[in-house]
């Protein structure tokens, strides 16, 4: 059977037998209680956590085959934070089966994602698009006896009622949890269609308000865990032109920090950011390409996928980057205009056909 049948078949299935659909359907006030439209038990998550293991959830945005080992990188999403922005996973291929580019992952895997080029994954498992299941909100009011929360979606500004049982997993004290807290909801995906939309939530934690940050290491300073990092960004990046990062236990890093790393910052906002995770990456000549916008070409009709043919702006020579719908661009790619400036970040790797071509990860404007 094809994924996508599948996935319909089941939604069928689903919408006949508990009276929910997605969001985004037709609203249609329902009658009975919230307990009668969702049975918590039915979506409750049902596989057992791994002992002595660590979880990630994310987007798969890379996926590479080779023999019976498949590897991928998965893309947290926004309002999460498990440590690291994206991860590299290597799993058996029976293990991994039937996963694609643009799934939504959960893995369970054994060793710290500390140090290391990609970790092992114990379990692979497919989840509800993440576009449905991970619901990012601000608090509106809370029914502790009823044991709901009122919520105004900070992207979509409508609101939602969420439902928790003890079967929920929470990440934060509840009783601490006022209206005006931003949260993020992991949840089954589906929805009554009453107004407002009501789901069950099978997680609840603190909205993870992350930034990132590319730059040159310029200082380092501590012992230990404990250090204070001070980042410079490259020419040409859209950031600020400097930052000042603390580290901990918690820190994540894929190697020992130098002076003179470019390096990759996943921290919090406050005025003395807290890193999660820095990855240290290949010298900026090496990945970030400053150039002028020569030709743009669509290669999907709704411009998720094209290539953007550019003329270095320091050696004149032209290189074709190719993007997808997981490229970041600082500004929508329909706005972009022949002779712009940009600043691309890239793999770092490029064809040896003329011009030579590669895969573009970002895309901003060119920042003196």
């Amino acid at each position: 059977m094809k994924k996508g049948f599948g996935r319909v078949l089941l939604s069928v299935c689903l919408t006949a037998a508990l009276g929910i659909s997605a969001p985004g359907a037709q609203a249609a006030r329902l009658t009975g209680t919230l307990e009668t439209e969702l049975n918590p038990t039915q979506q409750a998550q049902t596989d057992a956590y791994p002992a002595d293991s660590s979880m990630y959830r994310g987007t798969v945005v890379e996926l590479y085959e080779d023999g019976d080992i498949i590897s991928f990188t998965l893309e947290q999403e926004t309002g999460t934070n498990f440590g690291a922005p994206r991860i590299q996973v290597e799993a058996p291929a029976s293990r991994a089966a039937g996963i694609e580019t643009g799934d939504y992952i959960e893995i369970f895997y054994g060793a710290s994602i500390r140090n290391q080029e990609a970790v092992q994954a114990i379990t692979v498992r497919e989840l509800t698009d993440a576009s449905l299941s991970n619901y990012n909100g601000e608090v509106v009011s809370i029914d502790r006896d009823r044991k709901t929360i009122l919520c105004r979606g900070l992207e979509t500004d409508s609101e939602t009622l969420f439902r928790y049982t003890d079967n929920t997993q929470l990440y934060l004290d509840l009783d601490s949890l006022e209206p005006g807290d931003k949260i993020n909801i992991y949840h089954s995906g589906m929805m009554t269609r009453s107004i407002p939309p009501q789901g069950n939530a099978l997680e609840i934690r603190r909205y993870a308000d992350t930034q990132i940050y590319r730059g040159t290491i310029t200082a380092i300073s501590g012992d230990g865990d404990t250090r204070t990092v001070l980042l410079q960004r490259a020419a040409g990046t859209d950031f600020a032109d400097s930052i000042q990062v603390t580290t901990g236990r918690g820190t994540f890093l894929n190697g020992n920090l130098s002076v003179g790393d470019y390096a990759e910052v996943l921290c919090d906002r406050s005025e003395e950011p807290f890193a999660y995770s820095i990855e240290i990456l290949l010298p900026p000549e090496s990945c970030v390409y400053n150039c002028t916008l020569v030709e743009k070409i669509y290669e999907r009709s709704d411009g998720q996928e094209g290539s953007l043919t550019v003329s270095g702006m320091s050696d004149g020579e032209t290189m074709i980057f190719h993007y997808n719908a997981y490229t970041d661009f600082t500004q929508g790619v329909e706005s972009l205009e022949p002779g712009d400036q940009l600043s691309i970040y890239h793999r770092g790797v490029a064809t040896l056909s003329i011009p030579p071509q590669g895969s573009a990860l970002e895309i901003s404007p060119y920042k003196p």
